[in-house]
C-alpha cells in the first residue's frame, strides 16, 4: 500500500481540510477537476511526519465503468 485516500462530502468540506492543513505546512501537491478511476475529483496530497502519503479528495462526477466479457 502506498498511500490511504479519505472522501470527503463537499467541496466545502475539502477547503476547510486543505486550508487547514497548509496552515500546519503538510500539503504537498493539489489536483482539482482532474480525471482518476472513472471519476471527476478535486483532491490534495499529504505527506505527515513519518512519510506516510494520503489524500483527500472530493468525487464530483462518476463514470459508467462498462465491461465486456
Amino acid at each position: 500500500m502506498n498511500h490511504f485516500g479519505f472522501q470527503v462530502e463537499s467541496k466545502e468540506e475539502i477547503v476547510v481540510h486543505k486550508e487547514r492543513l497548509e496552515k500546519e505546512g503538510l500539503i504537498a501537491r493539489e489536483e482539482m477537476n482532474i480525471t482518476c478511476c472513472y471519476t471527476v475529483q478535486d483532491k490534495f496530497w499529504v505527506t505527515e511526519q513519518k512519510n506516510i502519503l494520503f489524500l483527500m479528495y472530493l468525487i464530483s462526477v462518476s463514470f459508467p465503468l462498462l465491461l465486456k466479457l
